[in-house]
């Protein structure tokens, strides 16, 4: 990949809203580290390279981490204030580190590494207090399915109230929201071709089909108002009604694409050609595009 991480940070950085905030170098320097690590352990030149949990998820976890931030500022106490960028940009970049060892596993090493970064550059971000929310925010993103498959933080809502653990929660798993439809078709595919080890052109359709039950949740996810009223006791409704009006149109368009590429199984022959010919000269991190491509013009057509 011939992606600049650092200019790709330093963007991200110049996202943030409030005027009186300006991230650290240090938390620039750990980001830019750290993608440039995971990109050599998992990106499509490596030994191992991952089609969805590499060095672009990452940074558009950062980026999502960021704009949420910005958009819940305004409902964050001051005392939670303090450093939530630096936070979020150290965090976002190094919440996957490590994807070898399983869920939780995979967090746990993550932590201790950017803990480790966080050390190593010194500074005023090497507190106990920043490593420690750090670590509880980097934790919150495991994920374990419930009954049913229903996907589950179940590390939100353990330990202290933060509202960073709920930006790292909600920005990790929920780029469709924050995104829009097509982010579902590029994510879905992705990750798709990571988790199967003999993928299929109709095992993706069908993937693709089935994302229609986790974003019914989404349309009225209980557990999301619920780690609301966890983290921001205060502003319970504000908070909720900030993030229906910035997100909830996103889930109810990728709802209404995933029911309707369970409707289109025309659609498998146009895939097949297109995702069949493109895996032969692409790394499979590319072919959540391509697969979007295709989407959009069907949708398009229709």
């Amino acid at each position: 990949m011939s992606t600049d991480f650092g200019h790709e940070i330093n963007a991200i950085a110049a996202m943030v809203e409030p005027p009186d905030i300006e991230v650290h170098p240090e938390a620039i320097a750990i980001a830019t580290q750290s993608l440039g690590e995971i990109d050599d352990k998992y990106g499509s030149e490596s030994e191992n390279p991952l089609s969805f949990h590499n060095a672009g998820h990452t940074l558009g976890m950062t980026r999502r981490v960021v704009r949420l931030t910005n958009l819940l500022y305004p409902f964050i106490p001051p005392k939670y204030q303090e450093g939530i960028y630096d936070l979020g940009i150290v965090g976002g970049s190094t919440h996957d580190w490590e994807q070898g060892l399983g869920p939780s596993a995979n967090e746990q090493a993550s932590s201790e590494y950017a803990a480790a970064q966080v050390e190593a550059e010194g500074g005023p971000l090497n507190s106990d207090l920043f490593k420690t929310r750090l670590d509880l925010g980097i934790q919150a993103t495991a994920v374990q399915f419930a009954e049913g498959g229903e996907l589950v933080q179940a590390q939100l809502q353990r330990g202290k109230p933060d509202p960073f653990k709920f930006i790292m929660g909600f920005g990790d798993i929920n780029g469709i929201a924050m995104e829009g439809p097509f982010r579902m078709t590029k994510d879905a595919t992705n990750l798709y071709y990571e988790i199967t080890q003999d993928p299929t052109v109709l095992g993706l359709l069908q993937f693709l089909a089935d994302q229609e039950v986790f974003l019914s949740r989404r349309l009225g996810d209980w557990r999301m108002k619920a780690d609301i009223a966890y983290h921001f006791p205060d502003s319970i409704n504000e908070v909720y009604g900030a993030m229906h009006n910035a997100y909830h149109k996103n889930i109810v368009a990728a709802h209404g694409l995933a029911l309707l590429l369970g409707q289109s199984p025309e659609l498998e022959a146009t895939l097949g050609a297109v995702v069949n010919t493109s895996a032969e000269v692409l790394d499979r991190s590319l072919l959540g595009d391509v697969v979007t491509k295709v989407v959009r013009r069907h949708v398009r057509m229709g």
